[in-house]
């Protein structure tokens, strides 16, 4: 019988296609008796740990995927599982805290938004982990902060923005707020990330100084 995956339509993002013809591969591939495997459980949360001196379960809850104007969500359900466990890796990313009076997601750990727009609260925007919780990549990033800009840019044109009409007045507001890194800047990054690394590996710079200098 075929497994049910293969009659899926084509999948329009070619990083997510990638990625989901890797784990199609990995399941086509036979399991040798005695060998480890890695078990992937989609749709599923930790809730608590198990045990009195050392773990020796994981309680998972089971998650409905729900879709949203800015994508998915991971919506929690009455249905959980027990997995016996012997070893914990944390890997889950920060949560977000909430900040300047901007309506807050508890459960979810991100300010609440509609695609980076923040709820309540006009000319606030949102990217990143603090707008859609710890998920994604480095890729994820760049496609999220696009959609946030977008609608900033959608504001600017609208005159929701005080700096309406002049690209020069956006500017300097963008600057009275802090410091900006505009399109060479980035380039700049990049490069000196490329230069600094080894072989077809870039090294990541974490340092806020460090990415100035670079810009």
């Amino acid at each position: 019988m075929s497994a049910p995956w293969r009659s899926t339509p084509p999948i329009a993002d070619p990083m997510a296609a990638r990625k989901v013809a890797a784990l199609r591969d990995a399941v086509a591939r036979p399991v040798a008796p005695g060998s480890q495997r890695i078990v992937f459980r989609f749709a599923q949360s930790p809730a608590e740990l198990i045990g009195d001196t050392h773990v020796t379960g994981t309680r998972v809850t089971h998650n409905d995927i729900v879709k949203t104007d800015g994508g998915v969500r991971a919506v929690p359900t009455s249905r959980t599982e027990l997995i016996d466990t012997s070893l914990v890796l944390r890997s889950i990313g920060y949560r977000g805290v909430p900040i300047g009076g901007l309506p807050f997601d508890d459960q979810a750990g991100v300010v609440t938004n509609d695609g980076g727009r923040v709820t309540g609260a006009p000319r606030t925007y949102a990217v990143g982990w603090f707008k859609r919780g710890p998920t994604g990549f480095i890729g994820t990033n760049k496609s999220c902060s696009r959609e946030t800009v977008g609608y900033l840019i959608d504001d600017f044109n609208s005159g929701l923005i005080p700096a309406h009409g002049s690209r020069r007045a956006l500017k300097d507001l963008v600057a009275r707020r802090g410091q900006v890194v505009d399109l060479g800047g980035w380039r700049s990054i990049d490069r000196a990330e490329r230069l600094t690394g080894q072989a077809r590996h870039r090294r990541k710079i974490t340092r806020v100084a460090e990415l100035l200098e670079a810009v």
